[in-house]
């Protein structure tokens, strides 16, 4: 199969490492160089020149369906935790925190729920909304999940 992968600035670091475990496979592998700003920034028309059977796009969750064989790979990466400790006092005159974040983080969010949970807080993560499809999930062009707890919340 002849693939394209596609990655975000952040992540073509590791382009060569997937390609060749795709070529292990027996793929025909291409790296897109081009930017991408989102899953709503698929490389289409790259992946239509090169007449790929499939863009494989890292990075980002689902988007939105297209006319073309496209795989997304989440990439989660673990965000420093530790700043909960001193967000605790920022946080002192709130009872009610609404909790978001992006897919990259998303993985972490029951254990800053439980946390704040911990210290008395009334934590409710954003609801999924627009094109976001996981609690709490926000995306740089929607932030939805946040809009639709926004009234039940005292902060961020």
């Amino acid at each position: 199969m002849k693939i394209l992968l596609q990655f975000p600035e952040g992540l073509k670091e590791k382009a060569l490492a997937y390609a060749k475990e795709e070529e292990a496979k027996g793929n025909e592998v291409f790296i897109s160089a081009s930017p991408t700003f989102g899953a709503c920034d698929l490389a289409l028309e790259e992946a239509k020149m090169i007449n790929v059977d499939k863009l494989v796009h890292f990075g980002h969750a689902e988007f939105h369906k297209v006319d073309f064989n496209v795989e997304y790979r989440e990439f989660e990466v673990d965000a420093d935790l530790g700043i909960l400790d001193d967000s605790v006092d920022t946080l002192k005159d709130y009872k009610r925190v609404g909790l978001v974040t992006t897919i990259q983080h998303i993985h972490q969010l029951q254990y800053v729920k439980e946390f704040y949970e911990k210290h008395g807080k009334e934590v409710i993560v954003g609801k999924p909304y627009g094109f976001a499809k996981k609690p709490g999930q926000i995306l740089g062009c929607d932030i939805g999940s946040a809009a639709r707890i926004d009234k039940e919340v005292d902060a961020f």
